[in-house]
């Protein structure tokens, strides 16, 4: 596999062993940039599995809720803090890329894009929200909620795309 931006091919995909190594020395190096700045996967069919019946997620992310999702073993969310009373996983991947390179590039230093699949059965519980506009939906699934959703996650929880402060926006100068 090959990372993508836009049309041109600039790199091999990282594995997520790889991707957890950066970010062991990124930790250790205390510098929160990774070799995946700002390069995206190419966009690639989600494998099926007929019989779960899932649908596929996707959570914007900062660099702290990742560590503790490569912690996981890249199978669950971590537990809300007291003041995140609701996990919010978005409905499209231009959402979530929008929220990790707007949001949480500007507040944390660094955005990555995850990507996930649940049993529909488990989000059948759940209303789908608008958070503006039309292709901007989310689940709310409160807190108490979240050790369900992990045990309904199907797969791993695999980084699509990272981005970093020190990377000019698409579609700016220098880019």
């Amino acid at each position: 596999m090959r990372f993508h931006r836009g049309d041109h091919v600039i790199g091999n995909i990282p594995d997520q062993h790889v991707l957890s190594q950066d970010l062991a020395e990124t930790r250790r190096q205390g510098d929160k940039s990774l070799s995946l700045a700002g390069h995206r996967r190419h966009n690639r069919p989600v494998p099926t599995d007929a019989s779960a019946d899932a649908v596929t997620l996707w959570r914007p992310t900062g660099p702290q809720e990742l560590a503790l999702v490569e912690a996981s073993g890249w199978r669950e969310w971590p537990p809300r803090l007291p003041e995140q009373p609701i996990f919010y996983p978005v409905l499209n991947e231009d959402y979530a890329t929008k929220i990790a390179r707007d949001w949480n590039v500007k507040h944390s230093g660094s955005g990555y894009v995850t990507r996930f699949r649940v049993r529909r059965s488990f989000l059948d519980r759940y209303q789908v929200h608008q958070a503006g506009g039309r292709t901007i939906l989310e689940y709310w699934i409160p807190a108490e909620d979240l050790a369900d959703l992990n045990a309904n996650i199907i797969g791993t929880i695999e980084v699509i795309a990272a981005y970093h402060r020190d990377e000019p926006a698409p579609g700016t100068p220098g880019r």
